[in-house]
């Protein structure tokens, strides 16, 4: 689980294959784990919408192709000289970009909704 929340930080880290590994070990050996995993505020209806149903909110792809690329250019430009390193780069973002057009999205912040409660207007 630390890898992933990790993830969450650093670009080529992928987040959600580590937390969907912690939360099948926790479903096998703490239902509290795996339970607090799910209902996490952080990260916990993200994955679990992406888990059930292979969705993303549309602000959370957004966001996640642009800070991938924005990294992936600037370690391509700065940190990395190998012509192989960068198509690797190139290659595992092509990667990630595919599957993340591939998910189906959800609106808003993908926040679970309680019962009863209105979607907050945006201003």
């Amino acid at each position: 689980m630390a890898i992933g929340v990790v993830g969450v930080f650093v670009p080529l880290l992928p987040t959600t294959c580590f937390l969907l590994g912690a939360a099948a070990c926790f479903a096998r050996s703490s239902t509290r784990l795996y339970r607090w995993l799910h209902e996490n505020g952080l990260f916990g209806s993200y994955l679990t919408e992406y888990r059930q149903c292979g969705r993303i909110p549309a602000r959370v792809r957004t966001a996640t192709l642009t800070i991938l690329w924005t990294t992936l250019l600037a370690t391509g430009i700065w940190a990395v000289t190998g012509l192989l390193v960068r198509g690797v780069l190139v290659a595992v973002g092509i990667g990630v970009t595919i599957h993340l057009l591939a998910l189906d999205v959800t609106e808003g912040d993908g926040r679970r909704q309680e019962p009863g409660e209105t979607p907050a207007a945006d201003p």
